[in-house]
């Protein structure tokens, strides 16, 4: 799994099979869509953090934060910087299409981590000074310790 902190940019390829065989769902008469979001934990019952977002719609200069590129036939990239507000956790991508009113779906999962924190980088003792960090820890929630 993929391990991030806020601010870091990550790019995320995909692809898409179906019945066992590499699917491009942009190069039919009839287009279908590639849609990629990202929920909290994993993506059953979970709160949406990136609405999805469209690759045939994405505009001539997309968001440079969030956007879909396609890198080969039939190969696609997320690219996504994982914003500074972010909890600690697990996060899922979520890539979504359809062929012949069958949805497809890909997920990949990452996580969190917090960043050092600092409350008190320096403290004076005269002539003397002291550094101290502050390195929270927590459990993630899963069906084996919620009891």
């Amino acid at each position: 799994m993929l391990v991030v902190t806020p601010g870091n940019k990550i790019k995320i390829n995909f692809l898409f099979i179906y019945n066992g065989d590499v699917y491009d769902p942009t190069t039919h008469a009839t287009p279908s869509d590639v849609f990629v979001g990202v929920v909290r934990g994993d993506n059953v019952f979970s709160s949406v953090i990136l609405n999805p977002i469209s690759y045939l719609f994405t505009s001539a200069t997309p968001d440079p934060n969030t956007y879909i590129e396609k890198i080969s036939n039939s190969q696609f990239c997320f690219n996504y910087t994982v914003p500074q507000n972010f909890f600690p956790g697990i996060y899922t991508v979520v890539a979504k299409t359809f062929r012949e009113n069958e949805e497809i779906t890909i997920e990949s999962r990452f996580q969190v981590k917090e960043n050092e924190n600092e409350p008190f980088s320096t403290v004076p003792l005269g002539s003397r000074s002291s550094r101290v960090n502050f390195n929270p820890s927590y459990e993630d929630l899963n069906a084996s310790n919620m009891e």
